[in-house]
């Protein structure tokens, strides 16, 4: 009975750690999982708008092409009609007339493509997007795997800088209390970016209870254990 509020001190201690861990591997794996979230956003909007932005302009180049030539054949066209009815007539009743402007409002007002191409380009680039999509998707969910099979390696990449100084027993016996909860957090989440985040506020709190508060319950527990010393 005179080591209980030890024991108790030291339990509080060891959850406190253990709770440390867990928030400072749960924020690695969701931070790793951010990271390759955006990469593989930023790689969607490249793959997807940059074959969009070159169709759009190489049919309003065919489109204008389009329209150059049915206007050059139409002033043609306007011509030779000109110069066939001339050649009917008098020359006494020959007067020159000067060609109006032919405007191609139709050319303005329908679009230069058919339906069926339209409908041809806009459903290939829907196959294409959809292909597209269901490959980085396929890549993020293949990471996130990896990301739950190596979490052992997350747990070393967070506390290299312990392991370069001495071994750190302590911390690997921690660590396979703490693993299986950090695997239970992991399965319970689909989309690990989504992942609970512990605020700096909390971690600083937490260091401050196992630097000064812990410390402050021992060396209470010490003075209530020196009256019953006295006594005997």
């Amino acid at each position: 009975r005179e080591r209980h509020n030890d024991n108790v001190i030291t339990s509080l201690e060891e959850t406190l750690r253990q709770m440390q861990m867990t928030a400072r591997i749960v924020d690695w794996v969701r931070w790793s999982a951010r990271r390759s979230y955006w990469k593989v956003l930023v790689s969607v909007i490249l793959s997807l708008g940059t074959p969009a932005y070159m169709l759009h302009r190489l049919m309003q180049l065919a489109a204008d092409n389009m329209n150059r030539k049915a206007a050059e054949s139409a002033a043609q066209a306007a011509a030779a009609a000109l110069a066939a009815e001339s050649k009917h007539r008098w020359r006494f009743f020959r007067r020159h007339v000067e060609p109006e402007p032919i405007l191609s409002e139709g050319a303005d007002e329908s679009p230069p493509f058919g339906f069926w191409v339209y409908f041809t380009v806009i459903a290939l680039y829907f196959l294409f997007c959809s292909g597209v999509l269901k490959f980085f998707w396929d890549y993020y969910t293949q990471s996130q795997k990896e990301l739950y099979l190596t979490v052992d390696s997350s747990f070393e990449e967070v506390y290299h800088e312990k392991f370069i100084h001495d071994e750190a027993e302590d911390l690997r016996y921690r660590w396979t209390v703490v693993r299986p909860k950090v695997l239970n957090i992991l399965q319970a989440t689909t989309f690990y970016p989504w992942l609970p985040s512990v605020a700096a506020w909390e971690h600083r709190r937490i260091n401050e209870a196992l630097q000064k508060d812990v410390f402050y319950l021992r060396q209470l527990a010490r003075q209530l254990r020196q009256p019953a010393a006295s006594a005997e």
